[in-house]
């Protein structure tokens, strides 16, 4: 039996009492107002250029990418038999069509994903605080962490993994002929972010991102439901900085690339 202190529901003006979320009678209005407002399967945008956009990502990925109730499984039944949007169109329509917006997945996985999402839109779901703190190369995001983080904090980030995989010094790149290292730490940030967008716990997480992408960016917060934190760091002030890593070269191109792509970068908090 569940000890949790009770609270009122969350609809506006509700004052019955309940463990989390919605009381029953508000979930069950809010299931039949969106089973009502779905329309036919053409009217929700799957149309012939959806079919085409599917029909290639399954092609390209035949594998399911979420991987979390299928992890374990032989290859067959790790098929991927549906597409399915990271950030619902029913929130980003503006993203049905985006590749980036685009996950191939098994059917147990899909089932448990598109469940997650219902329970959170009607408010009846913990879920983690998650911070991503992003900017160029230099920036200074992993001292904004330190000073902010709390001992129990989590912490996801690509150059740790990078350090914790080569033994390398902070912010050191393999040769290009090691590239294995590059994938390892790429599949296993992809992996810890997925475990993070699935949690259902009070715990607090910071993702580090050097993303200059900004559809990806604001799909990567989208997904984790997680605040922003954009540094404004000056592209002089991150030049010098990368100027002392290891391959000072190859970091201040990276700088460059990410202030073409991004710009002049603004806080958000």
């Amino acid at each position: 039996m569940s000890t949790a202190p009770l609270r009122p529901c969350s609809y506006p003006g509700c004052g019955e009492l309940v463990e989390a979320g919605r009381c029953e009678g508000h979930r069950r209005q809010a299931q039949q107002q969106s089973a009502e407002s779905r329309g036919t399967a053409r009217d929700r945008g799957y149309d012939r250029a959806w079919e085409r956009l599917r029909a290639a990502k399954l092609s390209a990925n035949p594998y399911c990418e979420i991987g979390q109730r299928c992890v374990g499984l032989s290859p067959v039944q790790r098929l991927a038999r549906q597409v399915d949007h990271i950030l619902p169109i029913v929130d980003h329509p503006e993203l049905r069509l985006c590749w980036d917006n685009l996950q191939s997945c098994c059917l147990p996985c899909h089932g448990a994903k598109t469940a997650r999402d219902c329970r959170r839109r009607l408010g009846n779901s913990v879920r983690p605080s998650i911070t991503v703190v992003s900017g160029p190369p230099g920036a200074g995001k992993n001292h904004y962490v330190d000073q902010h983080r709390q001992p129990t904090d989590l912490l996801l980030d690509y150059d740790a993994i990078m350090q914790a995989i080569t033994g390398a010094p902070p912010h050191a790149r393999p040769p290009a002929d090691q590239d294995a290292a590059h994938w390892l730490c790429y599949d296993a940030m992809r992996a810890m972010i997925q475990r993070a967008e699935a949690l259902d716990t009070a715990a607090r997480i910071w993702v580090i991102s050097t993303e200059p992408d900004r559809v990806k960016l604001s799909i990567l917060v989208g997904r984790l439901g997680a605040n922003l934190v954009m540094l404004d760091t000056d592209r002089e002030t991150c030049r010098a900085r990368v100027s002392m890593r290891p391959q000072p070269g190859y970091w201040c191109e990276a700088v460059e690339r990410w202030f073409r792509s991004i710009g002049s970068a603004a806080s958000t908090v």
